[in-house]
């Protein structure tokens, strides 16, 4: 199991055919469906959809695909497939244990250790569906559409919100822009009345590069405040600050703040953190926070 921090995932590479034959193969109980999938124009309608979707992704417009808000769950979602059809090749099938369909679910599950969409607080137990199958049904089982996800960011923050402006949509952990990954857009301050204050903590906000267009400047802050990072964040670095404040005492006392900066900085320097990850800013912090003492 990989462990990937804040966010970037490989997508998911599952043929589109095995995915469908793989489910048939599990509907012994259910002849109706089964028979409803094996249909020329069905599979190719399901596909076309797929299809659009990796499109829109790619060009991060996802949030133009009408919602399905109707309350009929026979309503007719995508060829002659209803809405209750869609739902249950996910919630009777894909995901459960004793279903040999289940192995894509834990292969897409197995992606990262973390979540990558809190940036590595969470443990991923369970997948996401990016546009949520409640408003979204013919992407119930569509791989690309799931991605590991820890419990609370899924049921606690995320839930079945989904996006009708691009800056409300999601960070996509498959497709979106590599800035998101790559640019540093979260900062830290540290937060104490001297070095030697066993209460400092440190508080989190959104700094994006004023280079970004501004609907992206705008994802992130929403990202970010709907995810309650700042917070999340905050809980992490805090509790970190436990083992490293009796650290920094004792060395303030052996060398001069300069080294104390170039100490830390190599500390996260050299751990590969990605740049926005809650430990390598909280250093970046203690940092600055050092140098204008």
């Amino acid at each position: 199991m990989r462990e990937i921090e804040m966010f970037k995932l490989p997508q998911p590479n599952f043929d589109n055919l095995y995915i469908v034959n793989l489910l048939m193969e599990n509907m012994a109980d259910n002849v109706s469906m089964k028979s409803k999938l094996q249909e020329t124009q069905n599979q190719t309608d399901l596909y076309a959809a797929w299809m659009k979707y990796d499109a829109l992704a790619s060009s991060h417009i996802l949030h133009s695909i009408p919602a399905y808000t109707g309350n009929e769950v026979i309503n007719i979602i995508i060829g002659n497939l209803n809405y209750h059809e869609l739902i249950s090749m996910y919630s009777n099938y894909f995901s459960k244990q004793d279903k040999e369909v289940r192995r894509i679910y834990d292969a897409i599950l197995s992606q990262s250790e973390r979540c990558p969409f809190c940036g590595n607080i969470g443990i991923s137990s369970q997948l996401d569906h990016y546009l949520p199958k409640k408003y979204y049904p013919q992407y119930s089982i569509y791989p690309k559409n799931l991605a590991p996800i820890c419990r609370d960011c899924n049921e606690g923050f995320k839930k079945a919100i989904y996006a009708t402006k691009e800056e409300d949509q999601w960070i996509h952990p498959y497709f979106d822009k590599e800035i998101f990954f790559n640019e540093q857009w979260i900062s830290a301050n540290y937060n104490a009345i001297n070095l030697e204050d066993r209460l400092a903590t440190v508080e989190y906000f959104v700094n994006p590069p004023n280079s970004w267009p501004l609907v992206d400047q705008e994802r992130v802050r929403r990202y970010f405040k709907k995810l309650n990072l700042g917070i999340r964040f905050s809980k992490e670095a805090n509790n970190q600050l436990q083992t490293l404040i009796p650290q920094l005492i004792e060395l303030k006392n052996i060398i001069q703040n300069a080294e104390l900066v170039k100490f830390y900085r190599k500390s996260y320097e050299e751990s590969e953190r990605p740049v926005n990850h809650w430990e390598r800013v909280m250093y970046q912090a203690l940092c600055k926070y050092i140098e204008s003492q």
